[in-house]
């Protein structure tokens, strides 16, 4: 099969917020559980986790498709956003994935009743704001059949994936945010929406400070944020008054 491959090499620096999701002890149960049962309740979870990601970027997010790109990393997934709101399009997603998670997983380690391990689906997501190029590629086979594929570079989704690790430093923490994307998000929200992100917002908690899992030379570090159980609530209840 012979494929030709179009690409754009040089792409722009865009301003961008990246998330990572990751899911934990995938690897470990995938080795673990050899049932024919449990491979297939894996499997649908996976699919379910891809589709819903997909359902909401190309049905729900409200970004053109211009502006984000994702990838699929096996028992994760890279979403970054550079449109103009980029950082409040991020966030957003962020927090319906974990709402969609924190739903349906503990489900899903039921379901499989693991009866040989402590070990236990959960998850962990990072989210940063800085900057990120797309480089679009476009593949064409010999039976003129035409595939898509963004590939991801730039120092937001590095730097997210750093992030989301601290969340393995806590026990009931799933979801942080850095301050440049809490920031930028106050800057690119409309009015009735700035009290989410302020700084004595109640619905951004504050963790602490990191000063070398983001590498991006900014002398007096990053400070971390939790985003409170209820700012869905919040968020949909302010959505409702622009109406």
């Amino acid at each position: 099969m012979t494929i030709k491959i179009k690409f754009n090499d040089d792409p722009p620096s865009r301003g961008a917020t990246a998330l990572v999701l990751d899911l934990r002890n995938s690897t470990a149960l995938h080795r673990l559980l050899k049932k024919k049962r449990e491979r297939k309740l894996i499997v649908k979870m996976m699919i379910g986790i891809h589709e819903e990601i997909l359902n909401y970027l190309y049905e729900h997010s409200g970004v053109e498709e211009d502006d984000f790109a994702f990838n699929d990393t096996g028992d994760g997934y890279i979403i970054v956003f550079a449109n103009g709101s980029h950082a409040f399009s991020c966030v957003l997603c962020a927090v319906h994935l974990r709402n969609f998670l924190s739903k349906h997983i503990d489900k899903f380690n039921k379901e499989l009743r693991i009866d040989r391990s402590n070990l236990r689906y959960s998850f962990g997501i990072g989210v940063h704001t800085a900057y990120a190029r797309f480089i679009e590629m476009e593949y064409e086979t010999s039976d003129n059949e035409t595939f898509s594929k963004k590939f991801i570079l730039g120092d937001a989704a590095n730097s997210s994936a750093r992030v989301e690790s601290v969340t393995k430093n806590f026990v009931d923490v799933d979801l942080i945010i850095t301050g440049n994307t809490r920031l930028k998000c106050h800057q690119q929200v409309e009015p009735k929406f700035k009290k989410l992100f302020s700084k004595d917002s109640s619905y951004m908690n504050p963790i602490g400070e990191v000063r070398h899992i983001v590498r991006d030379h900014k002398l007096d570090g990053h400070k971390l944020y939790t985003i409170s159980a209820k700012f869905s609530a919040e968020y949909n209840r302010l959505k409702k008054t622009l109406k």
